[in-house]
């Protein structure tokens, strides 16, 4: 059962957040393999990636792996439409999250450029500042946007300073359109001694 049809911009969006959550999950699960590319050894590896010695065994790895593939999967559906009416809102919840994940890691990442903690090593800081950060706060961008984070808050104001304008113009318009003396069309004639 489809949704709500999401704007054009959403469903790219979308594409290109659940891509990058998707290519995520697909090299963290090359490493689950105990391949270390594009490093030479797994120490190598963990500093790169996590600026510190983690362990890139099944156990550590794999948790990620199925978070990262089913926030993909959850993003991609959403931002195209899919989903009933029971499935949409957990969905959206999902691209809530992956927002906030997206936004959490970029401000960390954030903090390190800016020399907020201890150095985790020439690569490390190199790969955070031109790819990880970057990468992080912008696809937040995306992702907030396939939630409807901006655009909903925007059409709930618009609606209100929208209707409240409407309103003025019908007034205006019903003020010059007919009535004697200025009074609106639609609005009843007291008669003369008339209660209030």
């Amino acid at each position: 059962m489809k949704g709500t049809a999401p704007r054009p911009a959403s469903r790219a969006a979308a594409r290109a957040v659940a891509g990058l959550l998707a290519a995520d999950g697909l090299l963290h699960l090359y490493w689950t393999t105990g391949a270390t590319w594009p490093a030479h050894d797994p120490r190598t590896l963990s500093i790169a990636v996590l600026g510190s010695e983690v362990p890139f065994t099944p156990p550590v790895l794999l948790p990620l792996v199925a978070v990262l593939l089913t926030g993909a999967a959850a993003v991609l559906a959403y931002g195209q439409g899919l989903g009933g009416r029971r499935s949409r809102p957990l969905l959206r919840l999902v691209c809530l999250a992956v927002t906030a994940g997206l936004l959490v890691r970029g401000t960390v990442g954030l903090a390190w450029a800016l020399g907020v903690g201890e150095g985790a090593g020439e690569t490390f800081d190199r790969l955070n500042t031109l790819l990880y950060t970057p990468l992080c706060l912008g696809f937040a961008v995306a992702a907030a946007r396939v939630a409807g984070v901006g655009s909903r808050l925007g059409a709930r104001l618009g609606a209100r300073v929208g209707g409240r304008l409407d309103a003025r113009r019908a007034g205006r318009r019903a003020g010059r359109g007919g009535g004697r003396g200025g009074e609106r069309i639609g609005k009843p004639k007291r008669a003369v001694g008339s209660p209030r």
